[in-house]
């Protein structure tokens, strides 16, 4: 079955499974825990009350952070399929250009991001009743799923596959302390106009490598008397910025592949 561009997605669908499936192992276990942290946390969100959006937000981070460690993973082993040219070996058989990048999208970004998402889905379907806020931080989750994927992918077709890995973990766990620097840097220097503009362009940039993060740093900070919301980027504005930025950067990633000497 072709779809657009003649691209087979039968073909695309084969070598997903195959993909995936070097991780299946890897993937199970991610699933497991995000359900099991899921159900536990659910659990108390019931007992603490809808005012304690904090039980929606501890899940989350727990498990953003083992699926970006498992979307690292797969960005390293598709850049040393690249680098090592055994890229070749589906090229030569069965796949084009565009069949197998379109594969390494849905092995390394979207599935591993839908999968979250269906995942809290249930979480919504209960939790919602009591608390909007769970339903709204999905397309934040996506975006930022896909952005760590788009970082290790630039690293890992870049020839630099052991480095994805290394900075996609160390991007899992220390976001939100990088982030915290240029917020820093952004109140402190709120009346000084030239210092400000660098600080809020700093600040833009990291929060679109982790919309969800900043989105929950946000309401955190805004929440304090003594600042004002209009000081720091609004949480929409870098959701839109995050998606185009992937969406550009996949495209780029495409252009470059196929005129690629392998």
């Amino acid at each position: 079955m072709r779809g657009l561009s003649g691209v087979d997605l039968r073909r695309v669908h084969e070598h997903v499974a195959f993909m995936a499936n070097r991780k299946l192992l890897s993937y199970s276990i991610a699933i497991i825990i995000a359900n099991i942290i899921s159900a536990l946390f659910l659990i108390f969100f019931f007992y603490a009350g809808p005012a304690s959006s904090i039980w929606s937000s501890i899940p989350l981070g727990f498990s953003i952070f083992i699926y970006k460690i498992l979307i690292s993973i797969q960005a390293s082993r598709v850049g040393r399929e690249l680098n090592t040219g055994e890229v070749q070996i589906y090229l030569a058989h069965t796949l084009t250009r565009t069949e197998y990048l379109l594969s390494a999208l849905l092995v390394v970004g979207i599935t591993p991001a839908l999968v979250l998402v269906a995942t809290y889905l249930t979480f919504l379907a209960i939790a919602a009743p009591l608390s909007y806020d769970v339903g709204s931080q999905l397309p934040y989750l996506f975006a930022e799923l896909m952005m760590h994927a788009t970082i290790v992918m630039a690293l890992a077709i870049g020839g630099h596959e052991n480095a994805a890995s290394i900075v996609g973990v160390m991007l899992a766990l220390f976001i939100g302390a990088i982030m915290g620097i240029p917020l820093f840097l952004l109140i402190l220097f709120g009346s000084n106009k030239p210092a400000f503009y660098v600080a809020y362009a700093a600040t833009l940039l990291v929060a679109m490598a982790t919309p969800l993060t900043y989105r929950f740093t946000y309401g955190t900070i805004i929440s304090s008397p003594l600042h004002s919301p209009a000081t720091l980027p609004d949480p929409l504005l870098v959701l839109l910025l995050s998606t185009a930025a992937f969406i550009i950067l996949w495209i780029v990633f495409f252009i470059r592949f196929k005129r690629r000497d392998l």
